[in-house]
């Protein structure tokens, strides 16, 4: 569940890193954990996954909250309880 964790933190930067790299650093997430074939794909569900396809048509550093939310909720009710 590492991949859960490390989305987590990348959500986190978008939130609180700089503004100018708002644009490179949706993209990264992007690439990096939700998109199709991604190297640490993440479980979304649909609804939550639609919704941030839309948001990053617009990029900006609260784009990725519910995404972020939804996995938090996964650890917290899965990972968690196994470590």
């Amino acid at each position: 569940s590492s991949e859960n964790l490390r989305f987590w933190e990348a959500c986190e930067e978008l939130r609180y890193g700089e503004q100018s790299r708002i644009n490179e650093i949706v993209d990264s997430i992007y690439q990096q954990f939700p998109a199709p074939g991604a190297t640490r794909w993440v479980n979304i569900d649909s609804k939550t996954m639609e919704r941030t396809l839309e948001g990053i048509k617009t990029p900006h550093r609260y784009v990725m909250d519910d995404a972020q939310m939804h996995i938090y909720m996964l650890m917290e009710n899965d990972s968690y309880p196994r470590f």
